[in-house]
């Protein structure tokens, strides 16, 4: 953090140590959470010495729009600025998602005009900006800035809640260097629409996971009837433990997780079998098994031995058949949810989520891998590396998905058959949807044949392909991956 300008270690060390000192000093709320690190710090420094009517300026890591340890940030921006301006770069030609140089991550520009007292009720709402590409030199982000409040004063600014035909394009001359769309800034939520090149998709998933109304692009009106959409942590008898409360100790011998790990090829026999880590071609299939057993740790002494049952207890109740890709690359990796025939533990790179019956996990496993399942989770997801999406344990929670509760007997059985069907089958990487015939009939087969969706969604060019290739042509998706579609 303070290795500008060649600073010595001794200076960053002192530099460090007046910087703790500053922050002891905050008294009362604050947004400082040192899961957010330290810009988060900056944003609370920033707001104090602002004056009532005087404009803030931040530029953070892009997990303040999308983060989950960003909440009390959010929180300070929706509550005390009005003119909210939130930018972030789509990258589209270049690799380039930040704003400051060489931070080789996605970054999030704020700009507000300070309030005199915090806003009491109701939503804000801001003006979301999405750059193609980040300006060159300074001359082109004057341009740029420029463009940008041209369309916010001179123009009405299409709005999230509108139909999905995308955003006001921000241009200079007769280029097209963004696009601007009006939204409400929620205090609780995450704000999502961040390295979204395509704001269609944005108008879209917002309806989807607001008004549970289906309305994608080239649909002349929303479908009649909501989706059976709900957050997880409303649905679910158990989220999955933190990777470290399974496996780790810390020093001096202090146990936290009350497992080691052993690779096994025979998931069947393992008496704790666990799903940890990531292999892109064995996860080309929705259903696959563990990679490896947890072996239980020898305790010292009864307290230590009891307290380490206990702990077991506690991880293998959460065991399940469905696990929760929580690190998804976009650009090789296939599944956004997975099923093992064993309830398994979910470990570092897949968090179980047990429902009370199976046939609940095997409807919400082959939604989550359909386009509009892959679609969900891609635009909820922390967006801050290329190719990659996040949603961490305590996220996972707000995640909306399908309710699987909300289907017939006769729904969920033919889920389970269709999984048993369908559950070795390999499907492409989420960069390569829009030519992947075989999640084209997962749509079909789950979306039309067990939802009851209409069929005039499933055409060769009908929404969902349209769909498909949108998510394609987006950039947090592909990463500049070769083989995409553009």
């Amino acid at each position: 953090m303070f290795a500008a300008f060649d600073a010595g270690l001794d200076e960053q060390r002192e530099m460090k140590k007046a910087f703790d000192q500053l922050l002891s000093r905050l008294t009362g709320e604050h947004c400082y959470d040192g899961q957010a690190g330290e810009a988060s710090a900056f944003v609370e420094l920033g707001h104090r010495k602002l004056k009532p009517g005087g404009m803030l300026g931040l530029i953070t890591p892009l997990s303040l729009m999308s983060g989950e340890a960003w909440h009390a940030s959010r929180r300070r921006i929706a509550r005390w600025y009005d003119d909210v301006i939130l930018l972030s770069i789509a990258g589209k030609a270049k690799k380039e998602l930040s704003f400051s140089a060489d931070t080789g991550m996605g970054e999030a520009m704020t700009v507000g005009q300070k309030r005199r007292s915090a806003r009491s009720g109701g939503d804000a709402r801001a003006t979301f900006v999405v750059l193609d590409d980040r300006p060159v030199m300074p001359l082109d982000g004057y341009a740029v800035a420029d463009a940008i409040r041209q369309s916010i004063d001179e123009h009405g600014l299409r709005q999230i809640e509108e139909a999905p035909h995308g955003g006001t394009p921000i241009r200079i001359g007769g280029d097209t260097v963004g696009h601007a769309i009006g939204a409400p800034l929620p205090e609780n939520r995450t704000w999502d629409i961040c390295r979204i090149a395509d704001l269609a998709l944005a108008q879209s998933a917002w309806r989807l996971l607001e008004r549970h109304e289906l309305w994608l692009p080239g649909m002349p009106t929303p479908l009649p009837e909501a989706l059976p959409l709900a957050r997880i942590a409303d649905m679910v008898a158990y989220i999955g433990p933190y990777h470290a409360d399974i496996n780790w100790n810390g020093s001096g011998g202090k146990l936290r997780g009350p497992f080691k790990l052993k690779p096994t090829d025979t998931p069947a026999t393992a008496t704790y079998p666990i799903l940890w880590a990531h292999d892109a071609e064995r996860e080309r299939t929705i259903c696959f098994e563990g990679d490896n057993e947890g072996v239980v740790r020898p305790g010292k002494g009864a307290e230590e031995i009891a307290r380490i049952q206990e702990k077991v207890n506690a991880i293998q109740a959460s065991a399940s058949h469905l696990h929760f890709n929580n690190n998804f690359r976009f650009n090789s990796q296939s599944t956004a949810m997975q099923f093992t025939e064993r309830r398994t533990i979910g470990g570092q790179a897949w968090i179980s989520l047990r429902f009370a019956e199976a046939s609940l996990e095997a409807a919400v496993a082959l939604w989550a891998n359909t386009s509009l399942g892959l679609f969900v989770h891609w635009w909820q997801a922390n967006k801050q590396q290329s190719g990659r999406g996040r949603i961490g344990k305590e996220a996972l929670a707000n995640f909306v998905c399908l309710e699987p509760t909300s289907l017939s007997e006769d729904q969920r059985t033919r889920s389970e058959h269709l999984l048993a069907e369908l559950g070795s089958t390999p499907l492409r990487p989420c960069n390569e949807i829009a030519d992947d015939e075989d999640r084209a009939h997962l749509d079909r087969a789950f979306l039309g044949g067990i939802l009851g969706l209409p069929q005039t969604l499933f055409g060769a060019d009908g929404p969902l392909a349209l769909l498909r290739r949108k998510l394609a042509a987006e950039p947090s998706i592909h990463g500049g991956k070769k083989g995409a579609r553009a």
